[in-house]
């Protein structure tokens, strides 16, 4: 009875935040163009709210059809794919995708690519396996496909994961999100950095440090996806304590394990440590972001938080929501930094604070808000016949 009254207070918090969020995104954007936008984000809100309340009473043959949920899914890709030919991304106010080409431009040309400033004159923050992950989309011309390709992967991930109801009702949300609408449509991919690496955490609860090719697989893996944004390394932290703590492998694999992920990191940086080093000394993506983001001591703060979440886990699904709730507790940080440096108007509505990094709860968040007591044991009854 425990582990179900925690479960819907899980999902009762974590869907007030998610809501937060998207009224966060609608009243900011809204606002620079309609009205009445306050009274229009207030009813947008209400909108989401009753359709998680209908998707949690009502049982309608729909969203037991593996086919609709599909369609619904094509659509919305469809949808996404005419609005690039429409949405310039040049003419929008949101540089990500320009941090991405003028990276890779400077690097074509032989040059130092953390040197590169985007069309807004802001230097890359990534670490190096981000670009790479973007690089195909680049040449392409359309990193917008990136952005979409996470949430069709997401989806599917919710419908693979959770009830046929509960992944509808979480399909639903996902596609009316306007803060999802808004990654796609400035070719943002924080989304999708923070999709793979949750897919990432779900898959570690079911690797099997006993085997070889998994136990390796999942340190390089890990190795590569923590080098794309340095915020992954708190999650991280959580789950080595967690091992650590329940003794569930050996600690000499447990060293092993974390010190071949900090070998595959820096294997990425290594061509900037050959061929840039002076360069890479006095600009990286570390202090750009200790710059424009944290303090170091800040930083050390949420390491230190992270440990101790990773010793409250009883169990390792609840690494996940500890990771949301660590995530959560960054941007709230952030937020309240750059409140009190220029002000709650000028912060928010100006754009001194970047509103997009709250995506990287978001696939957390949106989860969370839908999984049941059921969808865990079906999670668990099938890690334990995959092991």
């Amino acid at each position: 009875m425990f582990f179900i009254n925690t479960t819907k207070i899980r999902q009762l918090l974590s869907f007030t935040i998610l809501l937060l969020i998207n009224f966060i995104f609608a009243y900011k954007y809204f606002s620079r163009g309609i009205e009445h936008a306050l009274l229009l984000s207030i009813s947008y809100i209400i909108i989401l709210v009753i359709i998680y309340i209908l998707s949690k009473r009502v049982d309608l043959k729909a969203f037991n059809s593996t086919r609709i949920f599909y369609v619904f899914v094509f659509l919305y890709m469809l949808g996404h794919i005419v609005l690039f030919h429409f949405i310039k991304v040049e003419s929008l106010n949101v540089d990500r995708w320009s941090v991405i080409s003028s990276f890779w431009e400077q690097t074509f040309h032989g040059l130092y690519p953390y040197n590169a400033q985007s069309h807004m004159g802001n230097y890359p923050a990534p670490l190096p396996f981000y670009f790479i992950l973007a690089l195909p989309f680049d040449l392409i011309g359309e990193i917008g496909y990136l952005a979409l390709i996470g949430i069709i992967i997401f989806a599917v991930f919710l419908r693979k994961s959770l009830s046929a109801r509960n992944s509808f009702g979480a399909m639903i949300i996902l596609f009316l999100s306007v803060s999802v609408f808004w990654e796609i449509s400035v070719r943002s991919t924080i989304l999708i950095n923070a999709i793979l690496f949750m897919l990432y955490l779900f898959w570690l609860q079911k690797v099997d440090f006993g085997n070889k090719k998994q136990y390796l697989a999942s340190a390089i893996i890990g190795g590569l996806l923590l080098s794309t944004r340095t915020i992954f390394a708190l999650p991280m932290v959580i789950y080595v304590v967690f091992l650590f703590k329940s003794k569930e492998v050996s600690l000499q694999s447990l060293i092993v394990w974390s010190l071949i992920i900090v070998g595959v990191l820096t294997l990425t940086f290594l061509p900037l440590f050959i061929f840039y080093f002076p360069e890479f000394i006095i600009r990286n993506p570390f202090n750009v972001q200790t710059d424009h983001l944290f303090p170091f001591n800040i930083s050390l703060f949420f390491i230190v938080l992270s440990v101790i979440s990773g010793f409250m886990c009883s169990r390792k699904r609840e690494i996940l929501y500890y990771t949301s709730g660590i995530f959560v507790l960054v941007l709230i940080t952030y937020f309240f930094l750059f409140i009190h440096k220029y002000g709650f108007m000028y912060a928010y509505l100006k754009s001194s604070i970047d509103i997009s990094y709250m995506l990287f709860a978001f696939p957390f968040l949106l989860y969370f808000s839908f999984s049941s007591e059921n969808d865990n044991i079906k999670n668990t009854i099938a890690m334990q016949s995959g092991s």
